[in-house]
């Protein structure tokens, strides 16, 4: 995500030992932020085969 939509994510394992399957995104920010986030992974996501 980082490379492809300009966003960090971190994975679920330092959160607990049943969080290892998800990622985690902070949204404590300004409004603009989440936006830009969202088209970022939008973008990343746009061209990678579904599971």
């Amino acid at each position: 995500m980082l490379k492809a939509g300009n966003v960090l994510l971190d994975g679920g394992a330092p959160f607990g030992p049943d969080a290892d399957a998800f990622l985690r995104l902070n949204f404590a920010t300004s409004q603009a932020v989440p936006e830009d986030i969202l088209a970022g992974l939008t973008h990343a996501l746009a061209d990678q085969p579904r599971a």
